[in-house]
């Protein structure tokens, strides 16, 4: 460790890098997509066990959203303008990122055939498209510790990393039983 760092004076707290804003803002809409996902599962799912893994990652994603959100305002940057949660691939371009682009992300397609399915039919969509959004995800976060400086936004991308792994193998072991 250098030693204006050991000494608390990096010169990184209080500054975010390109790469941590533009993580945090593509987060926001990756986040939005699960929630729109998990939003569904009432009155479609059959399997308990993913209804109660639909909830916490609706409250998980929820809260993970207003701290970045928090996060952006905090650095003088406002969330990306993305229009309606979920739908981003039919949105183009917005504010630089093209969310349909962004790893993992469910084509309109795709949540349109989630919506139209349902029991176990829909469990398993369900969980086949959170675990490709997962893994974006997972993606997103490990570019972030790469290129990132920014502790905050640092630490939300390791969350991300450890919740969305964690979540991957769970929903892999319900698919598995299904």
């Amino acid at each position: 460790m250098p030693a204006a760092e050991a000494a608390g004076d990096d010169d990184r707290e209080g500054r975010a890098s390109d790469a941590d804003v533009e993580y945090v803002q593509m987060m926001i809409p990756h986040h939005e997509q699960a929630v729109v996902m998990t939003d569904m599962i009432e009155g479609r799912a059959q399997d308990d066990a993913v209804k109660r893994l639909g909830s916490r990652i609706a409250a998980a994603q929820d809260a993970e959203i207003t701290l970045m959100t928090t996060w952006l305002e905090d650095f003088g940057h406002a969330p990306d303008d993305h229009g309606d949660h979920g739908d981003h691939g039919d949105h183009g371009d917005h504010g630089g990122h093209d969310h349909a682009d962004m790893p993992g992300m469910a084509t309109p397609e795709q949540l349109q055939e989630l919506r139209e399915s349902e029991g176990a039919d829909f469990d398993r969509l369900f969980l086949e498209l959170m675990i490709t959004h997962h893994e974006g995800a997972l993606t997103m976060a490990e570019d972030q510790l790469a290129n990132g400086i920014e502790p905050r936004a640092i630490t939300m991308a390791q969350d991300v990393v450890t919740s969305q792994t964690s979540e991957i193998g769970h929903m892999e072991r319900i698919l598995d039983r299904l």
